[in-house]
């Protein structure tokens, strides 16, 4: 079996985003208002998406701590949804649509 090392078959690089949003917002542009345009509109939503997530800045952190004779049920809480120590990012908040 022969690996295949191509950047295509590996993560998608801040720089590549960037890349294809300004592709597809060229392509918007020229296109002629049929199924195709609607489609690309929706792709730069969702890079536009992907872009925010990925400049997302933690907000708070997580410190595993344990002092003898405690009760903490925070803990246990944390516990359960399988937080671990680390950093905590806020999920950015959603465009206001006017099509309700």
């Amino acid at each position: 079996m022969t690996t295949n090392n191509h950047p295509a078959h590996g993560p998608v690089s801040l720089d590549r985003l960037h890349q294809i949003r300004e592709h597809l917002l060229h392509d918007t542009q020229y296109s002629n208002g049929e199924n195709r345009a609607y489609i690309l509109t929706d792709m730069l939503k969702v890079l536009d998406e992907v872009l925010a997530g990925r400049n997302a800045e933690p907000v708070a952190d997580v410190v595993a701590w344990y002092k003898e004779g405690e009760e903490r049920t925070c803990d246990i809480r944390w516990r359960r949804f399988d937080v671990a120590p680390g950093p905590l990012y806020a999920v950015p908040p959603k465009p206001a649509s006017n099509n309700l």
